[in-house]
């Protein structure tokens, strides 16, 4: 086995470095896979923790999985680097199932960058340690993205490239029609983009489940169904939180 292959499923490092790890069986998740022993891996390692459906190479079979089973998330675990695989993909995000992660080994900047945009919520590395493996398909099951901070920061400096494909209008009068606290909240996750819950809380000097709270609230007022699309609608707007309220009641 590679490598990655040993990092992330040799049985014996894992023992150790598992314990804590909680076991979610009332997620679902569907793992798109070839027939290659490093997603077979994945499935069986995944499989301890969650609910796990495998779906078929093929488009059109793993979008009838997914319709079947509605999952909490989906993990493409193909070959990202060949443009068939990048194809499909983004195939599958144009659909509409945009609650979608990759699981790659050795992903260049530039793919990667190029399938967030697409609108793929995280990556999984290869070389990820088990538990650090666990955490993060549970935070994309909440609706999180998951990137490193290397990724944010590139993705950040695409601005321009995110304001040609959207209108911001729209975004500036609901900005405006937000509560004062609500723009605090979002000010402080506009300047920490990719932080998780916790360390925007902890800024904010209030406990997870009122930020939470606090989020879910203003999905509704900018209309947004969850963290990747926050983290998109902060990246287009990002010019609108360098001051203060600008109408907050």
């Amino acid at each position: 086995m590679s490598r990655v292959g040993y990092q992330l499923f040799d049985k014996k490092a894992e023992k150790h470095e598992m314990s804590s790890v909680i076991e979610f069986p009332n997620i679902k998740l569907v793992v798109i896979t070839n027939q290659s022993m490093l997603s077979a891996s994945l499935v069986v390692f995944l499989s301890r923790y969650f609910t796990v459906i495998s779906a078929e190479e093929d488009i059109g079979r793993s979008q009838q999985k997914i319709d079947e089973t509605k999952p909490q998330h989906i993990i493409y675990c193909l070959d990202a680097k060949s443009e068939k695989a990048q194809k499909n993909l983004i195939e599958l995000l144009n659909a509409g199932y945009l609650n979608t992660s990759i699981f790659a080994v050795d992903l260049s900047s530039e793919i990667q960058d190029k399938l967030v945009m697409h609108g793929v919520k995280g990556v999984l590395d290869g070389a990820m340690k088990p538990e650090h493996m666990v955490k993060a398909v549970r935070r994309l099951c909440d609706g999180e993205i998951w990137l490193d901070r290397k990724s944010t920061t590139r993705l950040i400096k695409m601005l321009p490239q995110v304001h040609q494909h959207f209108n911001t209008s729209r975004d500036v009068n609901m900005i405006k029609a937000l509560s004062t606290r609500e723009f605090e909240i979002l000010k402080v996750c506009s300047q920490m983009l990719g932080a998780t819950n916790k360390e925007i809380a902890k800024r904010l000097y209030i406990n997870e489940n009122s930020l939470r709270n606090y989020l879910s609230s203003i999905y509704n007022a900018l209309m947004l169904k969850n963290r990747h699309e926050l983290f998109l609608f902060l990246m287009r707007n990002k010019d609108q939180f360098d001051g203060k309220a600008p109408g907050g009641q």
